[in-house]
Formats: structure tokens, sequence, C-alpha cells
């Protein structure tokens, strides 16, 4: 008798944490060395999806490379880590923290309250399923964009301002 074994894909949360993680691997590697040397990315050959996570970091400004050959079809040459690169990963919030930028990362228990509240909604059953599936479909910039219209609205009811008040003396200065 033969067992029908179906591969299970890792899920979409483990494989952006890998991703995460070996983006940082390589900036902590190119923030290991001096910061007037370049690592020859050979080094980094190690990192899984080494390439993508190259073209990734370079594309948004995290790595530079201090020639061009990493930028044609085939990847090769010296990279260093940017600025933008160091401030990413810097412990203490980087350089955002001492500009006053706020970072808000928006996590899967947000979005889990927002598909709550519409669960409880008198909408009809097949309308809910729908709006959850369309909240769950949503891009990034668009899920950015609900949240704060939400958080608008909730500024504006009156118990809003007793509720900042409440919480901000329940934090321990």
């Amino acid at each position: 008798m033969s067992e029908n074994k179906t591969k299970q894909e890792p899920s979409l949360d483990t494989s952006r944490q890998d991703t995460r993680a070996q983006q940082e691997e390589i900036l902590r590697r190119l923030d290991a060395i001096d910061v007037n040397d370049s690592l020859n990315i050979e080094q980094l050959a190690d990192v899984p999806n080494m390439e993508r996570h190259i073209r990734t970091l370079e594309g948004n400004g995290l790595i530079a490379f201090n020639d061009a050959s990493g930028l044609g079809l085939e990847l090769r040459g010296f990279a260093q880590i940017t600025a933008k690169g160091r401030a990413y990963i810097g412990t203490d919030g980087g350089l955002g923290s001492d500009l006053n930028v706020v970072t808000v990362k928006l996590h899967d228990e947000s979005l889990q309250l927002i598909e709550a509240w519409i669960r409880l909604s008198n909408l009809k059953p097949t309308e809910r399923e729908k709006w959850i599936r369309m909240l769950r479909d949503l891009p990034r910039e668009s899920t950015k964009h609900l949240v704060l219209e939400l958080v608008k609205m909730g500024l504006g009811r009156p118990e809003a301002l007793s509720t900042i008040q409440t919480l901000l003396h329940s934090v321990p200065q």
C-alpha cells in the first residue's frame, strides 16, 4: 500500500522571515568590514538566494557596488553597505530614531482584529467572507491606507482622548 504524501509548502510568514534573515545576514557581513573596504560578493555565496537578495538590497539602496560589475546580468564584483543599509540594521532604530521618524509595523494580529470586526458585523455571511477575502488580498500600501483611515476615525471619537490619557499614564516613566 503506498501513501500519497504531499510536500508541504513553507508558510508565507516563514518564507518572509527567512528572506529577511538572509538579507540581514548580507547586510551584517557588509557592515562588519571597514567602511573604506568592499566585500567580494563571492564571499556571500553561502547565503541562500544570495543573488536575488543582493539585487533587492541594491535596488532599495541598502548596498552599492563600487564599480559597474554588479549591475549587469552576471552578478559579480565588490559591494559596500550604504548609510541607509547601516540605519536599517541599526539596533537602536538607526538614524530614523534620531530624526524623530516613527516606523509602525502592522502585524497579522491587527488585520485579524479587523477581520473579527467584519465577522461580527450585520453583513450577510457571503458579504462578510467577500470583505475578508478582499482585506487579505489588499496590497501593502492599500492596507496601510485602510489602517490610517481607521485610526483617524478612532481618534475622532469622543472617548479617544481619555483612552490616550489612560494609556499614557499607565506606561512607566
